[in-house]
């Protein structure tokens, strides 16, 4: 097999320091941190090079398990192994919403744009809602490049972090694996959340050699998302979003600066997803 490419900017951790300069985006970073998806956010093992190269060099699907050699031990993964390791405890969660629940929660983060292609630019957002999708496309999905637009089922991902709804992220993960196996234009994928499964589940692994050093995501990344507010509707946080439990670091940016950080009245789950959304 041909030398695969590394990807360092692909399956980073999101960043959750905190400073005067970012303080409009605090209640993204605790809301972040008290949600299903803060391990995998946050998670950050020093990645064997070595092992990574042996998963994809002999990465193969039998029985709904890939099966692997890595460092001459016999490896075995399944969704249910994801769903622990990462503490998703997903596995009976839906794995996507319907073309209409998305587009119904996205018009509610601002996304006004009409368009009949199941595609969802980030630039529209605004900084808020922009950072959110700008993690779930870094941190989160398979992309090695161009993380500029989220697809159905990333667009799915982000809408059931914001309502905190169940969502199969294990399902996911396990899928874009799976399903890179087969591809072929491969590359390193997932070396980050592959690492953490090897760590927790294969301990007796050697780690010896080369590290792969993914490019992090760091406070500049707040600016980063500042420097244009977005051509969508200036829509705030939902206000279950706000984490009160501890007293801000710093005072928050005026709203008449960016728009309003919280809408006390936004939608509930209640009313958005009666039902199961997959059955929407």
């Amino acid at each position: 097999m041909a030398d695969l490419k590394f990807a360092p900017y692909h399956n980073v951790c999101a960043c959750f320091e905190k400073t005067s300069k970012n303080s409009l985006f605090h209640h993204i970073i605790d809301f972040m941190r008290q949600s299903s998806l803060y391990v995998a956010l946050s998670v950050k093992p020093q990645i064997c090079e070595k092992h990574i190269r042996d998963f994809w060099g002999s990465a193969r699907l039998e029985n709904d398990s890939i099966h692997a050699t890595v460092d001459g031990q016999n490896i075995t993964i399944t969704q249910a192994m994801i769903s622990d390791t990462f503490e998703f405890d997903d596995l009976d969660a839906v794995k996507w919403y319907s073309e209409k629940r998305v587009r119904i929660c996205m018009d509610m983060m601002g996304y006004n744009v009409e368009s009949h292609e199941k595609q969802y630019q980030k630039k529209v957002f605004n900084p808020l809602w922009r950072y959110i999708a700008h993690v779930i496309l870094r941190c989160m999905s398979c992309r090695r490049d161009n993380f500029e637009e989220l697809n159905q089922r990333l667009a799915s991902m982000m809408i059931a972090f914001a309502y905190q709804q169940e969502f199969s992220y294990s399902s996911y993960i396990f899928y874009e694996l799976c399903n890179h196996i087969q591809s072929e234009s491969k590359f390193l994928l997932f070396p980050r959340f592959l690492q953490h499964i090897f760590n927790q589940n294969f301990p007796k692994l050697v780690h010896e050699g080369s590290s792969l050093d993914l490019s992090q995501l760091k406070p500049k990344v707040f600016a980063n998302m500042m420097r244009f507010r977005g051509t969508g509707l200036d829509a705030p946080l939902f206000g279950h979003m706000i984490v009160q439990d501890e007293e801000p670091l710093f005072p928050q940016s005026p709203a008449s600066e960016t728009g309003p950080v919280v809408d006390a009245q936004s939608p509930t789950s209640e009313n958005l997803f009666p039902q199961s959304p997959a059955n929407v």
